[in-house]
C-alpha cells in the first residue's frame, strides 16, 4: 500500500496516527514490495543461490555408518534406514529431490521439517515425508514441558510429537528454531525486486515517461480530498485528480 493512500485514509479519519496501519505489515518493505520466502525466490539473487546451495547438497553421498568397538566405521547396506535416506525416503520422492527440497525450505525458511512415519508395532520408521510449507508450522510445549510440533493438512491441525518429526533448525537463538533467512534479508530483497520492477517498467516504455501534468497547487489542496477509492485495489490513485479537475473545468496542462 503507498504512501498516498496512506495519508488520505489517515485525512478521511478512518485511522489515527498511532495505529499499526502506518507501519504496515511485517513482510511489507520500506521499498513498498512484499517479499515472503516464497516472493524472494523471484529475485535472481535468491533464486540462483538456494537453487546452486540446494542442489549441490543433495548430490553429496548420504551413507550409513555403524562405529567398530576398536575404532573406525563400516558401511552398512543391510539396515532398512539405508534404503529411505540413500535410495528413496518415501514412494513419491527419491533421496535426492528430498534433500534438496529441505534444504531449500533451511535456506528459506530456516527450518526444515519432514514427518516420520513409523510401524504401529514396534515404530519401525517407513517413511520420511517432508512437510512442504515450513513457515505454518509451530513449535511449542505442552504442560508436560514436552516439544510439540502443530501445522495444518487439509484444513485440520495435526500436532505431532518430536518422535515423529525431523526437524533441521538452522542458524538462530534459541537452538530449537531456526530464523527465516528472508526475514532477516527481507529489506535487501525487497529493495533488489523493487530495482528490477522499475527498471523493466522504465525500459517497457522507451526509457521516458509517458506524459507529464502540471497542476496548481491550490487545486490539489481543493480537490485531493475528493479522491475515492472505487476500485478492485480498494487504492487512492493521485492520478484521479485529473478526471475531478476535467469535470470541474480547471486548467490543466500536460506535456508529452
Amino acid at each position: 500500500m503507498g504512501l498516498f493512500t496512506k495519508i488520505l485514509r489517515n485525512l478521511s479519519g478512518q485511522i489515527s496516527a498511532y495505529d499499526d496501519f502506518w507501519y504496515g505489515p511485517a513482510q511489507t518493505t520500506k521499498a513498498g514490495v512484499k517479499v515472503d520466502e516464497k516472493e524472494a525466490l523471484k529475485y535472481l539473487t535468491v533464486l540462483a543461490c538456494v537453487t546452486l546451495i540446494a542442489g549441490d547438497i543433495a548430490k553429496l553421498p548420504l551413507n550409513l555408518y555403524k562405529k567398530r568397538k576398536s575404532g573406525g566405521k563400516d558401511l552398512i547396506t543391510d539396515h532398512h534406514l539405508y534404503d529411505i535416506l540413500h535410495n528413496r525416503p518415501n514412494q513419491d520422492t527419491t533421496s535426492f529431490n528430498f534433500r534438496e527440497t529441505l534444504q531449500g525450505h533451511l535456506l528459506l525458511w530456516g527450518n526444515s521439517y519432514a514427518f516420520i512415519d513409523r510401524e504401529d508395532i514396534g515404530g519401525k520408521i517407513k517413511n520420511l515425508w517432508q512437510l512442504p510449507d515450513p513457515g505454518q508450522i509451530k513449535i511449542h510445549r505442552n504442560k508436560k514441558n514436552e516439544l510439540l510440533y502443530t501445522y495444518k493438512v487439509n484444513g485440520e491441525d495435526k500436532v505431532r510429537t518430536r518422535r515423529e518429526v525431523f526437524h533441521i533448525p538452522g542458524f538462530g537463538f534459541n537452538g530449537l528454531v531456526g530464523k527465516s533467512m528472508v526475514g532477516l534479508a527481507r529489506e535487501a530483497i525487497g529493495l533488489g525486486l523493487a530495482t528490477e520492477d522499475f527498471g523493466s517498467t522504465y525500459f517497457g516504455e522507451g526509457t521516458h515517461p509517458s506524459g507529464i501534468y502540471k497542476i496548481k497547487g491550490e487545486h490539489l489542496i481543493n480537490y485531493i480530498p475528493l479522491i475515492e477509492n472505487k476500485n478492485k485495489q480498494n487504492e487512492y490513485y493521485l492520478t484521479d485528480i485529473i478526471e475531478i479537475l476535467l469535470k470541474n473545468n480547471e486548467q490543466l496542462l500536460n506535456y508529452t
